[in-house]
Formats: C-alpha cells, sequence, structure tokens
C-alpha cells in the first residue's frame, strides 16, 4: 500500500503490483494526480519531490491499470499529505555563541521561530561565532541560514560546518558544508549525502559580527519524544 505522507524536499515513490494471467501487457493510468508528482504509465509509478509551497493533502488519488481487453481495476483511493520537516534546532536545539554584541543579541534568538529577531555576537575573529547542539548526532540534509535584514554584507564569507564536537577556537576544513553570500534572503544548503553530527557551526568571515534571523537545521535519527501527561 501507498506512503500517505511526505515531507517537504523528501523524495516520494510508490509502485504498485499488477500481473496478468494471459501475460498481455499492462496500462495504468491515475486521477487526482498530486500536481508535483509524476506518473509513469507503463509501470504504474508514481513520484516525485514536493516543494514547500506544495504542503497539504491531495484526497482520491485513484490508479488503475488494464489490459486493454477488460475493464480497468483500481486501487481504493487514497490520500497523500505533503508536510513540513521538523526544524531540529528550533524543537531541540541549544545555542551557544562567542561572546553576545549587547544585552539583546543572546544565541537563541536565531532559532526562536521569529524572523523578526537576531542574534548578535560582537565584531572580532576570536567571538564571532555561533553553534547550535542537537540532543544527539543526526544524519542532517539541509541548512537554512537567514541573515538580519539590512545588513547583508556582514553575511559574506561566513562559513558552516556539521560536527561530534562543540567550537572550541579551531575549524576542521573537512566539517565544511558551505559558505555564505552576501544575501538577505535564505541561504539553503542541501547535503544530497546527509553528514552525520550533534553541533552545526556558524562562523562568520574575518572581524564581521555574526547575526542571524534564523539558523534552521533538518535531518533524520533517534529524537527525543514528545512529552504526554500521565492522566
Amino acid at each position: 500500500s501507498p506512503t500517505l505522507t511526505v515531507t517537504v524536499s523528501s523524495s516520494y515513490s510508490f509502485t504498485p503490483t499488477a500481473s496478468d494471467a494471459n501475460g498481455d501487457k499492462l496500462t495504468f493510468s491515475i486521477t487526482n494526480k498530486p500536481a508535483w508528482a509524476t506518473f509513469d504509465a507503463v509501470t504504474g509509478k508514481l513520484s516525485g519531490k514536493p516543494a514547500a509551497t506544495n504542503v497539504g493533502t491531495t484526497t482520491g488519488i485513484t490508479i488503475k491499470v488494464t489490459d486493454g481487453k477488460s475493464t480497468a481495476v483500481s486501487l481504493p483511493a487514497f490520500s497523500l499529505t505533503v508536510v513540513q520537516p521538523l526544524n531540529l534546532a528550533r524543537q531541540f536545539g541549544i545555542a551557544t555563541q562567542g561572546k553576545d554584541y549587547d544585552s539583546a543579541s543572546a544565541a537563541s534568538l536565531a532559532i526562536d521561530g521569529n524572523t523578526a529577531t537576531f542574534n548578535h555576537t560582537t565584531c572580532d575573529a576570536t567571538n564571532n561565532w555561533w553553534q547550535v547542539a542537537l540532543p544527539s548526532a543526526l544524519a542532517l540534509n539541509r541548512v537554512v541560514i537567514t541573515n538580519r535584514p539590512n545588513w547583508s554584507s556582514r553575511i559574506e564569507g561566513t562559513t558552516v560546518y556539521i560536527s561530534n564536537s562543540p567550537y572550541k577556537g579551531t575549524l576542521n576544513s573537512a566539517e565544511l558544508i558551505g559558505t555564505l553570500k552576501a544575501l538577505s534572503t535564505p541561504q539553503e544548503i542541501l547535503l544530497p549525502t546527509p553528514r552525520t553530527g550533534m553541533y552545526v557551526i556558524v562562523k562568520a568571515a574575518g572581524s564581521n559580527c555574526l547575526h542571524m534571523s534564523e539558523a534552521e537545521v533538518y535531518g533524520t535519527g533517534a529524537l527525543p519524544e514528545a512529552p504526554v501527561f500521565s492522566k
């Protein structure tokens, strides 16, 4: 049976199994195909990779098969829901940074889910770093950094790393996953081959200040269970 949910930016694939007693050639068709998906009439495969704009549910998806001689038969209709991925930094992360610029520039403001707030380090090469610690080493496949509005020049050359160790003043080039540009729009770093790590470290170039509206981290792994009431 088909999987009924898929996460934004994840690959979805479902291929039904069908056979004909006489060995006749089979042809598949579909109704209510999700807009983001493709369908193969030869194999019946439904596949695709939804974007954030595709969040929601497509109902009444029906896949039929025929041998061209008999009435087509169909699988039970199903619904397919596209969901937003879980931002691990927002949900589970603990953020720290080199040194706060002032009392209103805490590291945690980069993972509070509010793009109107931002962290802010002091403007020196020793303290212009930020990191988020995850609950365990997870397979990370996507990091999104959004700079503070109106100061895009300061994010130019900022480097992003995934590590199993917290930042202690030195960086490992093998852990580098991306270098940011002078943009005010969100910058996405995609990792087709996930990197396993417990820390995402962001280091500004030179003596630039480091300030981010949001730092988002996505991936998979063994996550803490949500709390539940005993009664």
